[in-house]
C-alpha cells in the first residue's frame, strides 16, 4: 500500500481523527489508515470514542488494506517536516516507511486485523434526531 498526501491535508485529517486517539501503549494509541470505498480514511479509538476522517490523497492498494502508525510519533514527525508531499509505503514485517522532501523515517505497524472497526456498529445505528449546526455550535460555546 502506498499513499501520497499533502502535509496540509494530512494535518486536517489527523486533527479530526486525533480527537479520539488513546494514550495507552496499545492499539488505541495508533492511527489506522485504511483504503475503503474508493478512498483512504484515518481511524482512531479511545475505548469509548471512535473517530474517522477522510484523507485527500493519491494511493495505490486494494480495498481493505490498512496499516497503523503510533500516534505521538506520527504527530511529532508531521509537525517537524516542511510543507509538501508526504509519502507512506508498507513493507515487510509490518514496517511503514514515511518520507518527505528532506527526511525519511520508519514506523512499526501493529496488526490492523485486531483493530475494533466501527463499521458494524454504524450499520445497525438509526438516526434519533438532527440538530442545526449553528445551534449546536452556540450550545457548545455556552457550555
Amino acid at each position: 500500500m502506498k499513499i501520497e498526501v499533502a502535509k496540509s491535508d494530512l494535518d486536517n485529517a489527523l486533527a479530526v481523527a486525533g480527537l479520539a486517539l488513546g494514550s495507552a501503549s496499545d492499539l488505541s494509541s495508533h492511527y489506522l489508515f485504511r483504503i475503503r470505498d474508493g478512498g483512504v480514511e484515518v481511524l482512531t479509538f479511545d475505548l469509548r470514542l471512535f473517530a474517522s476522517a477522510p484523507v485527500i490523497c493519491n494511493y495505490e492498494g486494494d480495498d481493505g488494506e490498512a496499516f497503523t502508525l503510533e500516534g505521538w510519533r506520527l504527530d511529532k514527525w508531521v509537525a517537524g517536516v516542511a510543507d509538501g508531499v508526504l509519502k507512506f509505503s508498507t513493507g515487510k514485517d509490518g514496517e511503514v516507511t514515511a518520507s518527505s522532501t528532506r527526511s525519511k523515517v520508519r514506523f512499526r505497524s501493529l496488526d490492523p486485523a485486531k483493530y475494533p472497526y466501527m463499521d458494524e456498529l454504524l450499520k445497525h445505528s438509526t438516526v434519533a434526531g438532527s440538530i442545526d449546526p449553528l445551534s449546536l455550535a452556540r450550545a457548545l460555546s455556552v457550555s
